[in-house]
């Protein structure tokens, strides 16, 4: 079809070309022979174009066939067939080309409107996916949004259990505090009294050593006074002066006896009163001992009858430690 159309087309620029030579040696004749009837023209071909071409061109052609007078009719009636059949193939050439320019057309168009259904259709399928897994993702999040939800609250109910626990941790661990620190201040108070009854009790024996001294001193006048005296005497009454340095022997060795008995008896006494200070200072230690301990074991129980006890034995200490301050402490002390 396509070879047809081609060829019915060059057929008609070929006829269309020899027109325009048989007018342009018309006009070539018109300006050098003169006017001349139109067949003639057009049957005019000049001598320099044919001198030119030495061959019979497409104008001969044109012209020799162009003749109908000189034709045969059935030459002419086949003439007219080919004409026909190429005004024929020429028609279906040119139908063949506008179906296929048609065809190419509105093929390109259903081609674009399936390709575009095609995307509408994927991207119906996308949206609808897509809103499926908006739906799946909204459903998770709900569901993770109630889990953090539950999550926290329980986090929540536990961190107020865990403060409320530490508070009443601080709480026994401030009371506990308070009740070490009462329980330091009676010891402090116990080892303050304790202090100034060691003191007292060394002041005592200080006291008693100075005046063991001096009765030592007064003593030891009175045996120099003894020996002046006897000295004295012994100028006057030489009879006597061994009688009176027996005597003063004497004298002396019972200045020394009674000096060295007066002296152990003092440090007898001292050491008995001493004995007696240790041993009243040890049984106070142990009762402060005991008292602290009492106190402390009281006030760590926080029971009513423990803390009545520790202060009770507390006033008791007390008051002991001031009865012996003023001399009149009891025998269990």
């Amino acid at each position: 079809m396509a070879s047809a159309g081609s060829a019915a087309m060059l057929f008609i620029m070929v006829n269309i070309q020899a027109v325009l030579l048989r007018l342009k040696c018309a006009i070539v004749q018109c300006e050098t022979v003169g006017p001349v009837s139109l067949p003639h023209a057009i049957n005019y071909v000049p001598t320099r174009m044919y001198k030119l071409t030495n061959a019979p061109t497409v104008l001969d052609t044109v012209t020799a066939t162009s003749d109908l007078s000189r034709l045969p009719p059935s030459l002419h009636a086949v003439r007219l067939l080919l004409l026909a059949l190429l005004l024929l193939l020429l028609t279906i050439g040119v139908l063949a080309t506008a179906y296929r320019g048609i065809h190419r057309r509105y093929s390109g168009v259903a081609w674009a409107l399936r390709t575009s259904l095609e995307q509408s259709q994927g991207h119906q399928r996308d949206n609808a996916l897509l809103r499926t897994r908006i739906d799946v993702n909204a459903s998770q999040l709900d569901l993770e949004k109630a889990a953090a939800e539950e999550t926290m609250a329980e986090q929540s109910s536990r961190h107020e259990a865990d403060m409320k626990a530490l508070q009443w941790e601080i709480e026994q661990l401030r009371i506990s505090a308070e009740d070490e620190k009462r329980a330091h201040q009676i010891a402090l108070a116990a080892v303050t009294e304790q202090s100034s009854l060691d003191r007292i009790t060394t002041e005592d024996l200080q006291r008693q050593v100075k005046q063991l001294k001096a009765s030592i001193e007064v003593e030891r006048g009175a045996h120099q006074n003894a020996l002046t005296t006897v000295t004295e005497q012994s100028s006057l009454d030489k009879s006597t002066v061994q009688d009176l340095q027996v005597q003063a022997e004497q004298l002396k060795a019972s200045i020394e006896n009674e000096k060295q008995a007066s002296f152990n008896e003092g440090l007898n006494k001292a050491k008995q009163r001493n004995g007696k200070k240790q041993q009243e200072r040890m049984q106070a230690q142990r009762k402060q001992g005991a008292v602290a301990a009492l106190v402390k074991i009281g006030y760590a129980e926080g029971s009513p009858n423990s803390m009545k006890i520790a202060e009770k034995v507390v006033q008791d200490y007390r008051d002991s430690f001031a009865a012996r301050k003023s001399g009149t402490a009891g025998e269990e002390y």
